[in-house]
């Protein structure tokens, strides 16, 4: 188990990055957050204007049925119809909050953290503590005697890109995209490594 352990502790190197390119990374995520908020800002304009023009629409709507130009049938369909465009705007609206709020910055300053740590986390940790650490960095996993094969979990693979890279610009909207997408899910793991 210790050679399995050791040789597979080769997958902290790859996702150890220095401190100066977690800094990068960490103002063009902020940087890029700011110019998002701004235009989801913007957005949520757009969308709060749509739902007023659909509240006027649907007093348009009831008007026509009261005045006797709608029957009950088109009344219902027209109504219908109008419901669903303000689902669709306050679907647009609540996604669009999300991006401003940048819960996923504080997930995503964990994941450098941790992987600006990652060497020293994992010297530090007994037998078990690494099998635990290696559960939250790596995936598919496959003991194939000697040798040991894995995959880094998306956001150590994708710092593990850009730490091989000195163009890592390239997988910087990839990882973001992905911060965006899974933080939730992500977030509890990444805090337990880090105790």
């Amino acid at each position: 188990e210790d050679k399995i352990l050791d040789e597979i502790g080769d997958a902290i190197d790859k996702i150890t990055i220095t401190d100066d390119l977690a800094k990068d990374i960490s103002n063009a995520l902020n940087e890029v957050h700011r110019r998002v908020g701004n235009a989801r800002k913007r957005d949520i304009e757009s969308y709060m204007a749509g739902l007023k023009s659909i509240e006027h629409a649907e007093d348009r709507i009831y008007d026509d049925h009261r005045a006797g130009l709608l029957n009950v049938d088109g009344y219902k369909r027209q109504i219908d119809r109008i419901r669903e465009e303000r689902k669709r705007f306050t679907l647009l609206m609540a996604k669009a909050q999300r991006e401003i709020d940048g819960a996923y910055l504080a997930t995503a300053q964990r994941v450098l953290e941790l992987a600006k740590d990652a060497k020293t986390l994992w010297l530090s940790r007994s037998k078990e503590e690494r099998r635990d650490f290696l559960e939250k960095v790596l995936s598919n996993r496959v003991f194939d005697a000697p040798s040991v094969r894995y995959d880094l979990k998306k956001p150590f693979q994708l710092l593990a890109e850009m730490a091989s890279s000195s163009d890592w610009c390239f997988s910087f909207d990839t990882i973001r995209t992905w911060f965006v997408k899974n933080w939730e899910q992500f977030d509890c793991s990444i805090e337990k490594i880090l105790e």
